[in-house]
């Protein structure tokens, strides 16, 4: 998960890792 950004609502990895977000 290279680019987990809480603040970018476009980032890649909150559509690819959701449950990464989320925890």
């Amino acid at each position: 998960s290279p680019t987990i950004d809480m603040t970018d609502i476009t980032s890649p990895s909150r559509a690819v890792e959701p449950a990464l977000i989320i925890a």
